[in-house]
């Protein structure tokens, strides 16, 4: 596994997909078709319900596979992280955020991972139900927003896509000369 401090650095080729966790990833009625599931899942720090659409899930893995994107996880769940990525039998990915965070020292730790990504120059979509705020870095970005009760939807996944296709078009390009 990359670290976050390497894709900082960039190691990673084309787009960081910086996700959170609950109200993007894990919402209480997800819009996608097909059945939701639900699963508690035991943390150090207590037992939480988590529930998902499958499709969902299956872009996950989509993306995590696809050469041009960095998942990483910014969410208070910190190491714990890796609980969910067990359950959606996803590989594992850089966490962002490396302890578990109390409720009110979240908005100000995402934002710095933000202020770092950004800093860095490397394109990057930003996928978070309360703390994304459009316009709220420098360089290439996408923000999504989804509302907390629905979480990332499909519609959201293809803009994310289509996002990574122009970004990593646009990295890989090579400027033609005239002679």
């Amino acid at each position: 596994m990359v670290s976050f401090a390497e894709v900082l650095a960039g190691a990673h080729p084309s787009v960081i997909l910086v996700l959170d966790f609950h109200g993007t990833v894990s919402a209480p009625d997800p819009q996608w078709p097909g059945e939701c599931r639900r699963r508690d899942v035991q943390t150090s720090f207590g037992t939480f319900p988590v529930v998902w659409a499958s499709g969902l899930r299956d872009e996950l893995h989509r993306l995590s596979e696809d050469a041009r994107v960095q998942l990483v996880w910014s969410t208070s769940w910190g190491p714990e992280i890796t609980r969910i990525e067990d359950l959606f039998g996803l590989p594992r990915q850089p966490r962002a955020i490396d302890n578990v965070l109390p409720h009110e020292e979240v908005p100000a730790a995402k934002r710095a991972v933000i202020d770092r990504v950004a800093s860095t120059g490397i394109p990057f979509v930003w996928c978070d139900d309360r703390e994304a705020v459009e316009g709220a870095s420098a360089g290439t970005s996408l923000t999504i927003r989804p509302r907390s009760r629905h979480g990332l939807t499909l519609a959201d996944f293809e803009r994310i896509k289509q996002f990574v296709s122009t970004a990593a078009a646009r990295l890989h390009s090579v400027p033609v000369r005239n002679p």
